[in-house]
């Protein structure tokens, strides 16, 4: 295995000056070309970007400017990297990962993924990308697919009793219970009323059916949750609202229901 510096040092016959911190790079072979200022490192690819940032891959390419300033790392294969942002650590990996230096950013394309260490938050979409030097990330989907993002929902918080309180027609008979509402909002058939039965873990809390507009009025559920790492207890109430778009009702109820919406939406 073969090591080599880019910090103003000869990198078979290309210098790579890097900013302010230096560029560590350990492969099992390199091989460079002068004209297409391009080298080309394969096997066990490890590169250091200072104390902690690091990036891991069976291949990599390192791509040079005019002045033979490295200006992005191409890495793929197995590829993932390890990255501090605003004092938290974050783990990812993705089909392709590369970074460029002068803007500090990275980019994970391809079955994307992104680990927030400390409160274990996962993100996964297309693309991801991650802006040090903002201190920010974005994630992106493909084809109109929604990206994901999942927290382990046990450990942030435990519904410890869910019930159901009460059913509106309109805004008017809306009571106020002076707690947080979780309003859940979509097409009818989506599954909001499973949703609500999955996180409340009570089969049949929230009526569900395979028929479109099953959910006609405003549903209102108490729920009391526990988080796990502080030990509070707090009350919240979930909004089950009719579902628009696509329904098997009149044309008169599908009105009735945007006016619901839209009122309670308002409100």
């Amino acid at each position: 295995m073969k090591k080599f510096f880019l910090s103003l040092a000869v990198l078979a016959g290309l210098v790579g000056a890097l900013n302010a911190e230096q560029i560590e790079i350990t492969a099992d072979s390199f091989e460079a070309d002068e004209n297409k200022l391009i080298g080309k490192l394969d096997g066990n690819v490890v590169i250091k970007n200072g104390s902690f940032d690091k990036l891991t891959s069976n291949h990599a390419r390192v791509l040079f400017d005019e002045k033979k300033q490295a200006k992005k790392y191409i890495a793929s294969g197995n590829a993932k990297f390890w990255v501090k942002l605003k004092g938290k650590d974050y783990d990812g990996s993705g089909a392709e990962l590369t970074y460029e230096p002068a803007e500090q950013i990275y980019t994970l394309s391809g079955n994307a993924y992104l680990h927030e260490v400390e409160t274990d938050k996962k993100l996964y979409g297309a693309k991801i990308v991650v802006n040090k030097a903002k201190g920010i990330y974005s994630v992106y989907g493909q084809d109109n697919q929604p990206v994901k993002f999942i927290k382990e929902i046990e450990k942030m918080i435990n519904i410890i009793n869910a019930k159901f309180i009460t059913s509106s027609q309109n805004l008017s008979q809306c009571p106020d219970f002076g707690l947080s509402e979780v309003a859940f909002l979509g097409r009818s058939n989506v599954g909001k009323s499973s949703l609500i039965n999955a996180l409340c873990n009570q089969h049949g809390l929230a009526k569900s059916s395979s028929t479109p507009g099953k959910t006609q009025l405003i549903n209102f559920f108490s729920a009391e949750f526990i988080d796990d790492e502080k030990k509070e207890r707090s009350q919240a109430v979930f909004v089950d609202l009719p579902g628009f778009g696509y329904a098997k009702v009149s044309k008169s109820v599908q009105q009735q229901w945007r006016k619901n919406l839209s009122e309670f939406l308002r409100g």
